[in-house]
């Protein structure tokens, strides 16, 4: 990235205050990628990164998860034609357990952008 340039990114965590036996179940409903202990806020910042802003969009999931779950009960038929009834259940029932753990607060959404800074001239 140059100098000056942008960048932004969504994600989805469990904040480090979530109780442990919660906590596994909210990394269980959440979607399967890396997880940190440590904020992306510090992540970036410690890979040099300034002007970093952090955004919540968590409700915005929560409306956008149930649209899934919605959507996807009233094509049941055809999801299950396509996928097969074992797997359009599995999603469903991720969908809810993903559901519960924000409105449980156990997940968040957020934006993280963040400024790559400008290079310093040497003297």
């Amino acid at each position: 990235m140059k100098p000056g340039g942008r960048t932004a990114f969504f994600t989805i965590y469990v904040p480090n205050d979530v109780p442990r036996p919660a906590r596994r179940r909210a990394l269980g409903a959440a979607p399967k990628y890396g997880w940190a202990r440590t904020s992306h806020t510090q992540l970036m910042r410690s890979a040099g990164f300034v002007d970093i802003d952090e955004t919540d969009y968590t409700e915005q999931y929560h409306e956008t998860l149930g649209g899934w779950r919605d959507h996807s009960a009233e094509r049941s038929a055809e999801l299950v034609e396509l996928w097969g009834c074992q797997l359009f259940t599995e999603r469903q029932a991720d969908r809810r357990a993903a559901i519960e753990a924000v409105e449980a607060g156990w997940q968040r959404r957020i934006l993280i952008s963040a400024t790559c800074p400008q290079l310093r001239r040497s003297r």
